[in-house]
């Protein structure tokens, strides 16, 4: 799997599997743009007139595009927000976006999720699920490996820490089983990712709509494993990176954040400003109205180049392909859906249907230890052999001299 010479570590396979305690898949609902708009006209009054004390008559058209910009996400168009109806009010479409997308949102994952069960036992979601603002916008994910602070920056958990975890020994059903409400504002997405990445919208995604019924999802696991000493090895050499080895702003690594930053970077760079779509804790400068069709142009022009161009593509995201040393593999094997038997929910179970029986397990095979002992040896039999052949040249002169010594006494006594 990796190129000997330019690593120092090696990837074996673990099947000692009844003593495994197996990682769930981490699982995001996200939120994204509904039908209705009633939502929005019941939280705008207030906050509009107090805030933009604006005489300006607002229509459907106004609520759809503050809609379409609560709901913005960095895989969308900006063009699908109606500039026209938002820059008649002002820069930011009559609202301020992070303040109204929180107050139109739920606060937890109970405004979303009114039934959970983990492993056949009933649970509150608010155990497990967690509100994160993403680049995917605004997401409930449980089982991931980060976490927010009271300043609402990123904090990076242990990974033994995932509450939702399972033995192989145990007679369990492998299942995390949801039971929703609808909401017509916003309709979910739900991704089924690793837990050390975030929902960013490249992930599968499964749309949950439809109350009375519940979708089945199947999926097989495989994890990834380091022996301790991995950490000691440099990135080059293991050819892998763990979360702990942070940006330089912060953030751990991942494919996720990389790609967030390279982002933001460009943003920033040739916009001098970003989406309004930072990762919590983020304070980079956030785009008006006005500098959308920047921020468009800049995006064909990316996917324009990219499509033409492999090393334009390397570019700009060759930083994130080393890849993560903690992950899992996840593989969707089915799907389906069935009446529920609650009408007025809707329903989605996962479940693992394999009870892993082997897991990857990264090991050091050429440490800095064994090229020192190799070293050494070479030295070592190098000296030896370099000791043993002056000592053998001194042997066979000192030889032959005593031979020719005993000659010339030999001669001398015959006269």
């Amino acid at each position: 799997m990796f190129d000997k010479q330019t690593t120092s570590t090696e990837i074996n396979v673990d099947t000692a599997y009844r003593d495994f305690e197996n990682v769930f898949p981490a699982v995001s609902i996200c939120l994204n743009k509904g039908m209705n708009t009633d939502e929005i006209k019941r939280n705008i009054n207030p906050i509009f007139i107090r805030v933009n004390k604006s005489e300006v008559k607002l229509t459907y058209r106004h609520f759809k595009a503050i809609q379409s910009y609560l709901f913005l996400n960095y895989l969308e168009p900006v063009e699908s927000i109606n500039m026209e109806h938002c820059t008649d009010l002002n820069e930011t479409c009559g609202v301020d976006f992070y303040s109204f997308r929180e107050r139109v949102t739920p606060k937890t994952c109970e405004g979303i999720i009114k039934k959970m069960y983990y492993l056949g036992k009933e649970e509150n979601c608010t155990k497990y699920f967690e509100k994160f603002s993403t680049q995917f916008g605004i997401c409930f994910v449980a089982n991931s490996l980060y976490t927010k602070k009271m300043n609402g920056t990123v904090k990076m958990k242990d990974f033994k820490s995932l509450k939702m975890r399972y033995k192989n020994n145990e007679n369990l059903e492998r299942s995390l089983e949801i039971h929703y409400t609808k909401n017509e504002l916003f309709f979910y997405q739900l991704i089924i990712h690793t837990p050390e990445e975030l929902p960013d919208g490249r992930q599968q995604k499964i749309q949950l709509r439809k109350l009375g019924e519940i979708t089945k999802v199947f999926v097989k696991t495989v994890e990834f494993h380091n022996y301790p000493d991995v950490k000691d090895e440099s990135i080059k050499a293991r050819n892998c990176r763990f979360p702990f080895e942070r940006f330089d702003n912060g953030l751990p690594y991942s494919l996720n954040f990389c790609m967030y930053i390279k982002r933001v970077e460009r943003e920033l760079k040739t916009c001098n400003c970003t989406l309004p779509l930072v990762l919590d804790g983020d304070n980079s400068k956030i785009c008006q109205l006005k500098d959308f069709a920047c921020i468009s142009n800049l995006s064909k022009e990316v996917k324009a180049n990219t499509a033409k161009d492999r090393n334009l593509l390397m570019n700009y995201i060759g930083d994130c392909l080393v890849p993560l040393c903690i992950t899992m593999e996840i593989s969707k094997v089915g799907e389906y859906d069935q009446k529920f038997h609650i009408n007025d929910l809707g329903g989605i179970k996962i479940e693992v249907i394999n009870k892993p029986t082997l897991r990857y397990v990264r090991r050091v095979s050429f440490s800095r230890l064994d090229l020192s002992v190799q070293l050494g040896g070479i030295i070592g039999l190098f000296f030896g052999a370099s000791v043993l052949s002056i000592l053998e040249i001194f042997y066979l002169i000192c030889r032959v001299c005593r031979f020719n010594v005993r000659r010339l006494f030999d001669y001398l006594r015959t006269f």
